[in-house]
């Protein structure tokens, strides 16, 4: 007997029927409908370009950091780095010579602005030439330091300086020209007496922002007099020996100094940018899942219009592995297409991109210059994949269902919808089971960002599964009302969306998880802003602040002269002064620590504690006996908290100081640590200060105040000097920076979204032609068709919208107290308001009724005999 297969062919038959008639079926049908190929192909490019433009421009960034730093580090394996005043000179001579170790050199570092390149940022390195051989090849000397005459140029010449040659052709600078610099907004001039020109891209790219001189120049430059900021160490490979060689160089070092490894500053600024960076990479995937609804939308609706192709495949003798692989190939091959379009879009993307990322950055965290965009393939190739791989996951059920239904059912066109209906119950406990599953991962013990994230996506998803059941709800509650506002029209509308509920349920989807995400957002920045406007009024009491120029937007690096704030506290008008002294202190477990002196308490009884032993006043008492206070993220961050003591490295070794308190803090997610002022200098040699606080009479005007000082301080060093206002001002404007990238990449996601509901749209319209026909036929007007479309169109926008709040306020409350709580260890106190959402139902009915109007255009010129001939 011959044996017959499922589909009735014998073995031989099976051989003979290959893929590739398959695929060239496929390939007709993608030519013959280009622009529902090419929505599924832009849907697919734009989440692939955001998703390489937020890498590119996070990598850039920190690669930018990273190159600078190899460059400035060598082949260094440790530095010594002092106390809060850092290392004198003498230190290194002492190292050296009763140590011993003569492979050490001592670096000068400070960042400068070049004002012919717009104050764009540089790194001055001041070393010793002599010492610079065995760390670092500065002019490609492969160890055998530099040639005599620049030698005798560097140490004879004051501000003598080498810069990069790109650098230099870029400004039109030549060997022996003037290079005008600011190092704290104060201008100071240096002479270039050679270009750095190394031959490989790697080392070419970090000396873009850097600029060498020895130490003498770089300390008269910088106003450091005999002050070192560390001593690169070249220490013995062996562990047994190092460990050895690091025991004996301790007895050498000076009180409250430390040999740290040369690569912990990498890891240091990675931790830092981490959350940073990984919050906008999940962000940057959410175009990717909303075009991931898109390609699902459009490879069903593509499986549908092909069903009579498909079962009359079938019955022909092409297995269902075969037409799954033919549905996955071809949507394979236009996310491919999406993908690489994608990769050259997100490119161009990244540019702009690169700017946002940086400026947050450098006002945040670190001073970093980025002179481009760099091409990392791996982020190319991440993006790519991440591409094809949402192309064929999504592909991935439609195709599943195309093979699952046998061929006499398919060639039925109301087979498709009786399945959809008969998904409802699996769909929604999917969507009951993944919000349990969401709620699971978010319930689980720890700080995990990543968990978090996941558990937030799976909620999303929660939501996006029970569209389909809530949207036949809502169409049954907006029967009667659109009934009778719009007639016929609208008694035909939600009763059409109901029945399409395969193609406009994936839409509505699309378009809620890219408003509730829209929701989400702007009650986090809203809720994060009104927080920060506070905290800021609780804490910023002082009328006038007077600070060196920093080089970030939030942190104060430079120090003034004590002598000063003693002067100003005299001044007519002034009724009381405080100091703050910003400085990086070193736990032995913990290792580097901001901690902020303070000579007084500005904020005073008003200060917000989040854990406290008594008001602030008593708080501000124990600080005074010798304890200290943390900022709400350190506390996180550590694990350390009211109670508990903090290990810190005085001149006289190492000293526990019990915590007192625990205060809201928003200017930094590394923390902060209060100490009073005269704490601080019983244990450290220290009497620098770094801001000046003032105190008015009420009948001052602290405006005119400024202008007046300003006048008064302008023949001496350089000084911000700010009004409260003023100060409250900037800082709000430094927080709107950091959230300008997240707003374009929500605006990015509501336009995939778009293109969403187009695609649904025109898929609907192609595959209801004949039933447009049959309206047309039996006396409809085309007004009247139209309108219907359009009302459709609105209701789908309208659901979307709706949908949209729950889901929205969710997001914001996982944003709020789940993600930056684990990201950035900030209290965020909810403000909530109905505008938000009224804005978000209009959004989501205005891009629906927007992707409607070329659909509802096009039927004016539906063939009404040739579509009422199709069957």
């Amino acid at each position: 007997m011959t044996q017959v297969h499922e589909t009735g062919r014998t073995p031989g038959v099976a051989r003979r029927f290959a893929l590739a008639p398959l695929l060239r079926v496929a390939r007709g049908h993608a030519l013959r409908r280009p622009l529902q190929s090419g929505l599924m192909i832009l849907g697919i490019a734009l989440g692939v370009a955001v998703v390489v433009a937020v890498d590119l421009a996070n990598r850039s960034a920190l690669a930018a950091f990273e190159l600078s730093t190899e460059a400035i580090t060598g082949r260094a394996t440790h530095r010594v780095l002092g106390g809060p005043a850092g290392l004198d000179a003498a230190d290194y001579r002492r190292l050296r010579l009763d140590g011993r170790q003569r492979d050490a050199a001592p670096v000068v570092e400070g960042l400068v602005r070049m004002p012919v390149l717009g104050g764009a940022s540089f790194t001055l390195m001041g070393v010793d030439p002599l010492a610079e051989a065995p760390f670092r090849d500065l002019m490609g000397s492969q160890g055998q330091g530099l040639p005599e005459p620049l030698l005798a140029e560097m140490l004879l010449q004051p501000g003598a300086i080498l810069i990069g040659s790109e650098v230099a052709a870029q400004v039109g600078l030549a060997v022996g020209d003037r290079l005008a610099l600011e190092v704290g907004g104060r201008p100071v001039e240096a002479r270039v007496v050679a270009l750095l020109a190394p031959s490989d891209g790697p080392s070419r790219r970090a000396l873009e922002t850097l600029i060498l001189t020895d130490i003498a120049s770089a300390q008269e430059l910088l106003g450091r007099r005999d002050q070192l900021d560390r001593i690169d160490l070249r220490l013995p490979e062996a562990p047994a020996d190092r460990a050895l060689r690091l025991a004996e160089l301790q007895a050498f070092l000076p009180p409250g100094a430390e040999i740290q490894a040369a690569g912990d500053q990498q890891a240091t600024v990675a931790s830092m940018t981490e959350a940073f960076r990984l919050n906008l990479t999940a962000l940057s995937l959410l175009a990717l899942l909303v075009g991931m609804f898109l390609i699902f939308n459009t490879v069903r609706f593509s499986v549908v219009q092909r069903r009579a192709t498909l079962a009359t495949l079938r019955s022909l003798g092409a297995t269902r592995a075969e037409i799954f692989a033919m549905i996955l190939v071809e949507a394979g091959l236009l996310g491919a297409i999406g993908s690489l379009l994608g990769l050259g879009f997100g490119i161009l993307l990244g540019r702009g991109a690169v700017s946002l990322v940086t400026q947050t950055i450098n006002d945040l965290y670190f001073v970093v210059n980025v002179r481009g965009v760099r091409l990392d393939p791996l982020s190319l190739a991440r993006g790519g994949l991440a591409g094809l791989t949402a192309a064929l996951v999504a592909a991935g059920l439609p195709a599943l269902e195309a093979t699952s239904v046998p061929p006499v059912t398919a060639l039925r066109r109301s087979s498709a919808e009786a399945g959809a209906r008969a998904a409802l119950p699996r769909l929604t406990l999917g969507g009951l089971a993944c919000g349990l599953l969401g709620l699971g991962l978010l319930a689980l013990p720890g700080q995990r960002v990543d968990l978090g994230f996941l558990g937030m996506a799976a909620i999303i998803f929660a939501f996006a599964l029970l569209v389909p059941v809530l949207t036949l709800g809502l169409m049954r509650l907006a029967l009667p009302v659109t009934g009778r506002l719009f007639g016929l029209v609208g008694r035909m509308a939600p009763r059409d969306v109901g029945r399409a509920l395969s193609r406009t349920a994936v839409a509505i989807a699309a378009l809620m998880v890219a408003v509730c995400v829209s929701i989400g957002v702007s009650v986090m920045v809203g809720s994060f802003r009104q927080t920060v406007q506070l905290w800021l009024g609780d804490t910023l009491r002082a009328d006038v602040y007077i600070s060196p120029p920093a080089e970030t937007a939030t942190r104060v690096s430079g120090t003034q002269d004590p002598a000063l704030a003693r002067r100003l506290a005299e001044l007519p008008g002034v009724t009381g002064m405080s100091t703050v002294h910003r400085v990086s202190l070193r736990s032995p477990e913990l290792g580097p620590v901001d901690v902020a002196v303070l000579l007084s308490d500005i904020a005073g009884a008003s200060r917000p504690y989040l854990e406290a032993e008594g008001d602030a006043e008593a708080v501000w008492r124990r600080l005074e006996a010798g304890a200290v206070a943390v900022s709400e993220p350190f506390a996180r961050r550590t694990g350390l908290g009211l109670g508990d003591s903090l290990r810190l490295g005085t001149e006289a070794g190492p000293r526990d100081f019990p915590i007192a308190g625990v205060f809201y803090d928003y200017g930094s997610e590394r923390g902060l640590v209060f100490m009073a002022d005269p704490v601080y200098r019983a244990g450290w040699s220290d009497d620098r200060i770094s801001s000046i606080a003032l105190f008015l009479a009420p009948e001052v005007d602290a405006d005119a105040f400024v202008v007046d000082l300003r006048r008064q301080l302008a023949a001496g060093p350089p000084l911000n000097i700010r009004s409260n206002r003023g100060l409250r001002e900037e800082v709000i404007a430094v927080f709107d920076r950091a959230f300008a990238i997240t707003s374009a990449l929500q605006l990015l996601a509501i336009v995939v979204a778009f293109v969403g509901v187009l695609s649904a749209l025109m898929a609907l319209q192609l595959e209801r032609a004949r039933d447009y026909g049959t309206l047309r036929a039996t006396g409809m007007t085309e007004g009247q068709l139209g309108g219907l479309v359009l009302l459709e169109t609105g209701l789908i926008g309208a659901t979307a919208g709706l949908m949209s709040w729950p889901a929205g306020l969710s997001l914001a409350l996982l944003l709020i107290y789940v993600i930056n709580r684990r990201s950035f260890g900030w209290t965020i106190q909810p403000a909530i308001g109905p505008g938000i959402f009224l804005a978000a139902l209009a959004l989501a009915i205005g891009a629906a009724l927007l992707a409607g109007l070329y659909p509802a255009l096009r039927l004016r010129r539906l063939p009404i005999a040739r579509v009422l001939r199709e069957e």
